[in-house]
């Protein structure tokens, strides 16, 4: 296991943990700005900060404070840190990049927005903490 796979506690070397990176599309928020992952990336949010140079193994306070996350057929699902949590200012922020996020992937309207994830088992699509609603009512307030 890697560094981030410590973090994660999960190993990204499982081809059920590959099949589902590839399978969602990365976002995160860094400084008020949205960054899009490329399509079918396989593999995780720090493996992608790494890639642009935001972070790196023993330096990844990032992880912390980027507002991160990813859309699959269920959901958009947000969250920040190791342990995929979220708080008033991680929910504040997804709200204000929205619109941005909808529009740049064309996202079904009646998909939910979800705040943080429980964790489960490899292979497994963990479900989120907190069901915040439809994207059509949201962009509506």
């Amino acid at each position: 296991m890697d560094y981030y796979d410590k973090k994660y506690g999960i190993d990204s070397g499982l081809e059920v943990v590959e099949n589902f990176h590839k399978q969602r599309r990365m976002f995160a928020i860094k400084d008020g700005v949205l960054h899009i992952a490329p399509e079918n990336a396989p593999y995780s949010h720090a493996q992608w900060f790494t890639n642009e140079g935001w972070i790196k193994p023993g330096d990844d306070e990032l992880m912390g404070s980027v507002i991160r996350g990813f859309v699959d057929n269920r959901g958009v699902f947000f969250y920040k840190d190791y342990d995929f949590s979220f708080n008033a200012k991680a929910q504040a922020e997804i709200l204000s990049c929205l619109r941005e996020l909808v529009d740049n992937l064309r996202l079904d309207l009646d998909l939910h927005l979800f705040a943080g994830l429980i964790k489960g088992g490899p292979g497994k699509k963990w479900p989120g903490q907190s069901d915040l609603g439809v994207l059509r009512d949201l962009l509506d307030k």
